[in-house]
């Protein structure tokens, strides 16, 4: 009975996972494929690809706001527990995407309304700062310890499986309304219907059970009162492996969502087509995830995380090449090359990152390490590569960013002279 509410509770907690981390690629997905749309929206300008790059920008806006949200709840997960950081973010992730989907457009309500898109993407990367990361170590923390890097690539997948939805919807939008709905009102129906996502989410967290890990950690007082003096004093080596780390895959990562923008805006392919060539491979990163850090936990998180690192850096010129050339089957067939190399590089991610910190900092640390890489790198990744296109054409600048990136993932990598030093605190 005891194992039976365990594999209940495990399965829970899954679920959770891939509903708040399927809603922040989800939001992520929709606006970065809208971007077209909504640059002429709220930023109107006579040369479409500016107004594209001004909501790239406000894209970035988010990323600003991550590593605050990372630090607040990231101590909240680790002084309250993990569950009441997650059922906060949820809700302010709620709140805001609801809001987004009625604001007014810049014809009808002029500066304000950019300005209060910009609010509201603030709001956004602040409760996406502690979302991921939290559910990442609630997931490591209920797995059993033969199974963390199947368990904890699960929150990964959940990431994947928002940016499936992200895509059918938008390919739903773009076959039953025509290009002039979709600009007028079209475009405000994946947000609100993201708010609904957000709602059953919350309800569903409310059901489960906090961390094992936290609760023991809890019973025996030992809560630290400044998880980020004791991270600075004790660990600040590995969070920079863990921001090297993190870097090749949040570039990557970007570069997927990117992608449809750069193919309906340089290369003319039409709106659906340009969402398609990311529908297959996000369904394999889906799937093929919770392999790769299965394999991690067989045969080492550091071998498999080589093989993924050395995969990347060996496709990028030819990647780029297919990219810059723009036939479709071409693309798809490549994005399903690097889908398996970056399930390699990440898959394994989750369980070491969080193996990597004892339990009473985990959150934080854990939280601090993923949104200064996504902040910094993710933030960064769409307008370096818009401004890459606009000056040196997409595939030279391109493959020297991503390339590079992968070193220092292997360089980091490297670094690393213990397998593991934490695994339950």
């Amino acid at each position: 009975m005891e194992n039976k509410n365990r594999v209940a509770t495990l399965n829970k907690s899954v679920m959770i996972s891939l509903f708040g981390n399927g809603l922040e690629w989800y939001d992520f997905t929709i606006f970065g494929y809208f971007a077209p749309i909504l640059g002429r929206n709220f930023f109107p300008n006579n040369v479409p690809y500016l107004s594209v790059l001004s909501t790239l920008a406000v894209l970035t806006v988010g990323f600003i706001s991550r590593p605050i949200g990372a630090y607040v709840l990231g101590k909240m997960g680790d002084q309250y527990g993990r569950k009441r950081a997650l059922l906060f973010s949820i809700f302010l992730m709620a709140i805001s995407t609801a809001l987004m989907g009625v604001l007014p457009t810049y014809e009808t309500a002029g500066i304000i309304a950019p300005i209060f898109l910009i609010t509201l993407r603030i709001l956004q990367g602040f409760s996406l700062g502690g979302e991921f990361t939290s559910s990442l170590t609630f997931l490591f923390e209920h797995a059993p310890r033969h199974k963390k890097g199947f368990i904890g690539a699960w929150a990964f997948s959940g990431a994947y499986l928002g940016s499936i939805f992200g895509a059918t919807i938008s390919i739903i939008l773009t076959v039953i309304l025509s290009e002039q709905e979709l600009y007028k009102w079209g475009w405000r129906i994946p947000l609100i219907l993201g708010f609904f996502i957000a709602i059953t989410g919350f309800y569903l967290r409310r059901k489960v059970e906090e961390s094992p890990s936290f609760l023991q950690l809890k019973n025996s007082h030992s809560l630290v009162k400044n998880p980020l003096k004791e991270i600075a004093k004790q660990h600040y080596k590995q969070i920079l492996q863990t921001i090297g780390l993190l870097l090749p895959n949040t570039v990557w990562a970007y570069v997927f969502v990117f992608l449809p923008t750069y193919l309906t805006e340089m290369k003319k392919w039409n709106f659906s087509s340009s969402i398609f060539i990311n529908f297959v491979p996000s369904i394999f990163l889906f799937l093929f995830l919770p392999v790769a850090g299965r394999f991690s936990d067989i045969f080492g998180r550091k071998k498999i995380l080589y093989l993924g690192q050395c995969g990347l850096i060996f496709l990028s010129p030819f990647a780029f090449y297919v990219f810059e050339k723009g036939y479709v089957t071409n693309v798809i067939a490549m994005q399903l090359m690097i889908a398996l190399f970056y399930s390699f590089s990440y898959g394994p991610l989750a369980a070491l990152m969080a193996e990597l910190f004892p339990t009473n900092v985990r959150n934080t640390a854990v939280a601090i390490s993923y949104n200064l890489a996504t902040g910094i790198f993710g933030g960064i990744t769409p307008l370096a590569l818009s401004y890459f296109t606009l000056h040196f054409g997409f595939m030279y600048g391109s493959l020297i960013y991503l390339s590079g990136s992968s070193l220092i993932g292997i360089i980091s990598l490297l670094s690393m002279k213990q397998k593991r030093q934490y695994v339950l605190g």
